[in-house]
């Protein structure tokens, strides 16, 4: 869930900011940092299932991944971000200039990628900076999973300045630290950031960016700032498990231990492991007798049961993400909208 980071009102100078406080937010930043990559990892198709492990090593342990996550957060970003956003003159004002200005800094492609971050991480942030060298302004958008924008404490929540920064380790003197850019209204902030015993430290550069308010800006997918698949985790994950189950139980079925009734393979060890042999090539077994018999043991899922529960879980993963499933039946036999 989204974790408003604030800086007290009472005191704030752009031009001093307390490096202390900006330590402590990128800490915390970075913390909750580590849930905005799992989101990622989901929609790469990194999913818990692919950690999963069987007590009996030998047993059959299929992984399978149906990213049901990749698929939710591109059909929203299809379905919100399809046709470009259009910007129109109005009578209030001539925005040709600033169309221009949209042609040359892509804005089609930051506006898809700032769409496909929401779906991911529920929330996106955009990059306004001059090219280098020139008074043209471009546009790009960053990784949430490095940037926040900080407000004041008061109950309008008016944003201060934002974030980018980057942990830098070194293992040889067992340390971290953070590079970060903070952009005020007027201001950015190149920091190297590191705490000690005594306190933060940090080497700084300081310069005008000219563009009169906060560079980066906040987009969020919802007042919480949830992404489309975030609350459906744990069904993909149970669909995933059931799937692997599934193909499990048809491996196992083909290593299934025989159990013989009313008599033996062999007489002894070493003609056992011939007839298993026969056995497993011929695949034709003779009994003798009338009351020997011989079957498989083993334990199967019941394919009724798992087909239902594998089509209430889709059924609920696309359900609650409010994202249309496209191969569903229902769905693909009335695309046009036309009944």
């Amino acid at each position: 869930m989204y974790q408003y980071l604030t800086y007290p009102r009472d005191g704030y100078d752009e031009g001093s900011l307390k490096k202390d406080l900006i330590y402590k937010l990128i800490t915390m930043h970075n913390t909750e940092s580590s849930h905005l990559k799992k989101l990622k990892s989901y929609y790469l198709g990194e999913h818990a299932i692919l950690e999963h492990t069987r007590r009996n090593v030998n047993a059959p342990n299929y992984k399978t991944v149906a990213n049901h996550a990749k698929d939710i957060a591109d059909t929203a970003t299809g379905y919100f971000m399809g046709n470009p956003i259009k910007y129109n003159n109005t009578a209030d004002g001539d925005i040709d200039e600033l169309l221009t200005a949209f042609d040359g800094a892509e804005i089609d492609q930051v506006d898809a990628q700032n769409a496909l971050n929401m779906a991911i991480y529920g929330r996106a942030y955009e990059y306004i900076y001059a090219k280098e060298g020139m008074a043209e302004l471009d546009s790009t958008s960053i990784d949430p999973e490095n940037t926040f924008m900080v407000y004041d404490d008061s109950i309008e929540r008016k944003p201060l300045f934002a974030v980018y920064y980057y942990e830098v380790k070194d293992d040889t003197k067992d340390t971290t630290k953070y590079q970060a850019e903070v952009f005020t209204e007027n201001l950015h902030y190149h920091m190297v950031l590191r705490s000690t015993d005594s306190g933060t430290t940090q080497n700084e550069q300081v310069t005008p960016h000219n563009l009169g308010q906060i560079p980066i800006i906040e987009y969020r997918n919802n007042h919480f700032a949830i992404g489309d698949y975030e609350q459906q985790i744990s069904l993909i994950d149970a669909y995933n498990s059931l799937m692997g189950n599934r193909v499990n139980d048809k491996e196992q079925a083909v290593e299934s231990i025989l159990v013989l009734y009313g008599t033996q393979l062999a007489d002894t060890p070493e003609d056992a492991k011939v007839a298993m042999k026969i056995l497993s090539e011929e695949g034709l077994l003779e009994l003798p007798g009338d009351s020997a018999r011989a079957e498989f043991l083993k334990n199967t899922l019941d394919e009724s049961a798992t087909e239902i529960l594998r089509t209430a879980l889709k059924e609920d993963i696309y359900t609650f993400s409010h994202v249309p499933n496209l191969t569903d039946e229902n769905f693909a036999g009335n695309t046009s909208g036309v009944k």
